[in-house]
């Protein structure tokens, strides 16, 4: 597709762990809200659901920037969830999120970083013709449970 795939990150989430804080992506970015990190994201064994919250709705952890990523103590319910099953998956990440782990979650992520800050609407432009159209549950099907 013409697009240098430079970074890649690997997540393990053991069966119905679900991180205490919430986090944002910050790929060459100090200010997260200007940040429009994206990524293909292949659930490789098991599942997750991937919920989202408003900047509001949460309160930077001081302390708790990373390279790559900073931490946000929860204050409200997710405004958002999809519950992601094995396969891929076009991921936005610049709002605040957390993900829950079923079955022994595993996930790689493809970034292509120097694309990290282009519209949302552009990045979709890039893919449409692979996206398959599907709605994703909003909640945790209870059989993962």
């Amino acid at each position: 597709m013409g697009l240098e795939w430079n970074a890649v990150s690997f997540f393990y989430k053991s069966n119905g762990y679900r991180p205490p804080v919430a986090h944002v992506d910050k790929y060459y970015s100090d200010r997260p809200t200007y940040n429009r990190t994206w990524g293909i994201n292949f659930h490789i064994d098991g599942s997750g659901l991937f919920e989202l919250f408003r900047y509001e709705d949460v309160t930077p952890i001081p302390g708790a920037m990373y390279k790559d990523s900073m931490d946000y103590k929860i204050n409200e319910i997710a405004v958002k969830s999809y519950f992601m099953e094995e396969g891929a998956y076009l991921v936005f990440n610049q709002l605040p999120h957390v993900v829950t782990g079923y079955q022994e979650r595993f996930c790689i992520s493809l970034r292509c970083t120097s694309m990290c800050n282009q519209p949302p609407e552009e990045i979709f432009n890039i893919f449409k013709d692979y996206i398959i159209d599907k709605p994703l549950p909003t909640k945790t099907p209870v059989d993962c449970l």
